[in-house]
């Protein structure tokens, strides 16, 4: 798959899920993740380590999501009964970031510090930008 269209693809994920949430329509991100994932799984080359690797990271997150929340870091729109548990819609977003690590964001590879500083300055602007859709 294109590193482009795997790009696109994050993009198009990650706007479904968060302004999905944001809305009140909780399981169309997962829905829309389910379908690119799919996609990401029939053209990569390696099915089984991508899909233990979006596994793994999706554990990571739900797990870190869950922590920080329950430490009342922040609250997410749309949970469920438990409102300290990671909704489904951000574990489908921790999902379509692992379809990224191996094909748009490859060339990060063996670039540990550079990879390091983008996550740190990144990964909070997603959570702040998501924080500005609801």
């Amino acid at each position: 798959m294109s590193r482009l269209v795997n790009f696109g693809m994050f993009y198009v994920g990650w706007f479904a899920c968060v302004a999905g949430a944001g809305r009140g329509w909780l399981w169309l991100g997962p829905a829309v993740v389910a379908v690119l994932c799919t996609g990401h799984l029939l053209f990569t080359r390696d099915r089984g380590r991508e899909a233990t690797l979006a596994l793994a990271v999706a554990l990571f997150g739900f797990a870190l999501d869950t922590s920080q929340a329950s430490a009342g870091l922040y609250a997410f729109t749309g949970t469920s009964v438990l409102p300290w548990l990671c909704p489904p819609w951000m574990v489908a977003l921790w999902v379509l970031f692992a379809t990224t690590l191996n094909s748009s964001m490859a060339w990060l590879a063996g670039r540990h510090r550079l990879a390091a500083v983008l996550g740190a300055v990144c990964g909070p602007l997603s959570y702040a930008a998501g924080a500005r859709l609801g």
